[in-house]
């Protein structure tokens, strides 16, 4: 088998740097099984190929399935689905689309969206510069009060969920761009079309039927990294099971994030050009996860409820200010078996 070289794509299948990946889990692993071989072989007597081959086989699979304590109790082979598993493939976890959407920010967008496309033969006209109309961006800044968002931001001198232009709204540019990649709408000629396929979809089973299309969109195929400026060249979508289920057993944003980074050390390694005088690199992750997955994923799906400062200056301990309340939207949406 040829070495890997650190700059060499890893074989996990990630897509990233393997020193960025699994070195140093590799070598580990691959100590702890060579022990264990050396062992099993020095036990017996006839030592062709095949006898090896089976021994090394047993081995591997042996401790893919042994539970891994910074996993909190998963096993290599879980860990693995959960980072590279679409939904259909997921192991331990069930997706279901939830009966009540009336608090999701992306939802009734989207609902929005359709029903002025449904006016309009089946379409939206785009500004001069490919964005939105003020006609719905008027609509969808005025259902922010039935939202009963909590958010509460520091440094920042606009609303997530309120505009005047798309330019100014994040949630709503969001939901432009999830739409389009779920193949929802399609951009044509400055227009956002809905196919009459999906219109039928719509007036038979409600916005809701579009939920894991979008769900997937925005997991798979989204770029996290669209709306800010951290250095990171990580991904964060890659961990998205593994926080959701953390999150799902203890409701605390702190500890999620803290079980993260010790299960992904690696992640403190991907930060670029990291000086910051008051700011660990712990918190530097802390804050990346509370604007990426957090603010910007599962509070625009109305999975959360969320109060998240920009910066945080505790430099002895990670801590952070995040409030977080898990909605009943996320209770319905995930269910974990492990």
């Amino acid at each position: 088998m040829t070495k890997l070289g650190r700059n060499e794509p890893c074989s996990c299948g990630s897509g990233k740097k393997y020193k960025h990946c699994c070195i140093d889990a590799a070598s580990k692993n691959i100590s702890n099984l060579m022990d264990e071989f050396t062992a099993a072989v020095e036990s017996e007597n006839l030592m062709s190929p095949e006898k090896l081959q089976q021994i090394l086989r047993e081995k591997q699979i042996e401790m893919n399935s042994r539970p891994i304590d910074v996993f909190l109790g998963l096993t290599p082979s879980q860990m693995h689905n959960w980072l590279h598993s679409d939904f259909d493939s997921l192991q331990g976890v069930t997706i279901n689309s939830p009966q009540n959407i009336n608090q999701s920010p992306i939802m009734r967008y989207v609902d929005i969206f359709i029903q002025m496309a449904i006016l309009n033969d089946g379409a939206i006209k785009l500004t001069e510069k490919g964005n939105l109309p003020l006609k719905i961006v008027n609509a969808c800044s005025a259902i922010y009060d039935e939202l009963d968002l909590k958010e509460e931001y520091s440094n920042i001198y606009f609303s997530d969920f309120k505009g005047r232009k798309e330019s100014e709204f994040i949630a709503l540019e969001y939901t432009h761009i999830i739409v389009e990649i779920a193949k929802i709408f399609r951009k044509q000629k400055n227009q956002l079309k809905i196919s009459q396929k999906n219109i039928t979809l719509y007036q038979k089973h409600g916005v809701s039927i579009f939920f894991l299309p979008l769900l997937k969109s925005a997991i798979f195929n989204y770029n996290w990294a669209y709306f800010d400026r951290f250095q990171f060249e990580g991904e964060l979508n890659f961990l998205w099971v593994f926080m959701i289920w953390r999150l799902s057993k203890e409701n605390d944003f702190a500890l999620m994030v803290e079980q993260t980074i010790k299960a992904f050390p690696q992640l403190l390694n991907q930060i670029q050009d990291f000086d910051y005088e008051y700011q660990s690199k712990g918190q530097y992750i802390s804050m990346l996860i509370s604007i990426r997955f957090v603010s910007r994923f599962l509070v625009f799906f109305g999975f959360a409820k969320t109060k998240l400062p920009y910066i945080y200056w505790k430099d002895q301990k990670m801590q952070t200010n995040t409030y977080l309340e898990l909605t009943p939207m996320f209770h319905e949406t995930f269910n974990f078996s492990w």
